[in-house]
């Protein structure tokens, strides 16, 4: 696909999920309440931090200790915060499989179906910290499992919620959705928030030139709400991006299963979606990642 061809693919991805958004905010109260509990983790961890500190310096323990039982504890914080994050994403996914079926869903039904599935979502959120420990171990492990890890279990959380499975059976169901509908190729930066990336970074420039002008100027009152609105507008498109992700992802599924895009999105966008240029992955018999240039 030509570049102009991918931005305008992406436009419409971006756009007619939007739309999806725009006429039900009530989403943006699941990456919300994500972002506020993830925050909490981490100043719990930052005063677990310095409370170990104190306990190492009074006992005279070793530096060795220390360094463990910091390793032992960020473990345990990502381990909660990607929790967090996957409960929110399946919430999201849960909300919109209501969507899809013609209902009108509260935020509680969008938890309430995610919760239904916890045992199953606590197993893939151990398998994802796993993963994700593998993949720091080095330079070709972290390009094989980060990348090919996130093709394969792209679909990992709508399987889950929509068809009641767990975890390794999501993962090969994943790759099964992927193998069917587009060729077990993906290209490796989809583009799809090609758009707001660039309402975001229009904004946030605006910002800054004031926030210069108002240092240069000596105004130290509009240099503090100035950056505290940067703050806010990050903040905010984080949230916008994470809603877009967890639609988009349902619809995706949506059109794997039933051979129809929700939410209105263009059947050509959607056929477009994983069509690879460059990068290419091969997801062969034996689950193993194949990469070539086309």
């Amino acid at each position: 696909m030509k570049e102009g061809g991918k931005f305008r693919n992406s436009w419409r991805l971006t756009s007619a999920c939007f739309k999806v958004l725009w006429k039900n905010p009530r989403l943006l109260a699941y990456p919300f309440f994500a972002f506020i509990a993830s925050f909490c983790l981490l100043m719990v961890f930052i005063g677990f931090v310095y409370g170990v500190q104190d306990w190492v310096e009074q006992t005279e323990s070793s530096r060795v200790s220390l360094i463990l039982i910091l390793i032992l504890g960020s473990l345990v914080v990502y381990m909660f915060m990607a929790f967090v994050a996957i409960i929110s994403n399946a919430s999201i996914v849960g909300f919109c499989k209501l969507l899809l079926e013609g209902k009108r869903p509260s935020v509680r039904d969008g938890y309430i179906l995610a919760f239904s599935r916890l045992f199953t979502l606590i197993s893939w959120t151990v398998i994802t910290t796993v993963v994700a420990f593998l993949s720091s171990l080095g330079r070709f492990v972290t390009t094989l499992l980060g990348f090919a890890w996130s093709v394969l279990c792209y679909f990992v959380v709508p399987v889950i919620i929509f068809e009641k499975v767990g975890p390794i059976k999501a993962i090969k169901r994943s790759k099964e959705i992927l193998r069917k509908n587009w060729g077990v190729s993906l290209i490796s930066n989809f583009g799809i928030w090609t758009s707001v990336i660039v309402i975001y970074i229009i904004l946030l420039v605006i910002l800054i030139v004031l926030t210069f002008l108002s240092l240069t100027a000596g105004a130290v009152p509009i240099l503090m709400y100035l950056l505290f609105m940067i703050l806010l507008v990050t903040i905010f498109f984080g949230l916008i991006v994470y809603a877009l992700k967890g639609i988009l992802m349902a619809s995706l599924y949506w059109y794997s299963v039933t051979g129809e895009p929700g939410f209105n999105i263009p059947l050509v966008s959607m056929q477009k979606m994983f069509k690879g240029r460059k990068t290419t992955v091969l997801l062969a018999s034996d689950g193993q990642a194949v990469y070539f240039e086309e």
